[in-house]
């Protein structure tokens, strides 16, 4: 014996999934292309890897890749380092005023009035 409760969530379970099913759809019919290909570059990547001039190839596109990269990387660092630095400041300044001045577990006290 079922019990209403039982009932009506099975109702709102059964509604929902009727109104989510068209967007369900909708991200596999999106994502299909990607899918397939993906696994075309796999295969082709798979394949090529056999031959001696493609990894030849390969390792000249990495070094590309990294010398392209590697100025990115640095101005990401460059700029975001301060903030990174100020927020670790800002942490371990409140940490050390809500533990009452104890800023460090070594003993280190914050200066007094």
């Amino acid at each position: 014996m079922t019990t209403r409760i039982e009932t009506t969530t099975g109702l709102v379970k059964n509604v929902a999934l009727f109104f989510a099913a068209p967007f369900i759809a909708l991200v596999y019919i999106v994502l299909f292309p990607v899918v397939g290909l993906g696994l075309l570059a796999l295969m082709a990547a798979r394949m090529a890897a056999r031959s001696a001039t493609a990894k030849a190839v390969a390792r000249i596109a990495k070094r590309i890749g990294m010398v392209v990269a590697a100025p990115v990387i640095g101005l990401a660092a460059v700029v975001l380092f301060p903030f990174v630095g100020a927020v670790m400041l800002a942490t371990v300044g409140a940490r050390a005023v809500l533990k009452g001045g104890t800023c460090m577990p070594g003993g280190l006290r914050l200066a007094t009035a």
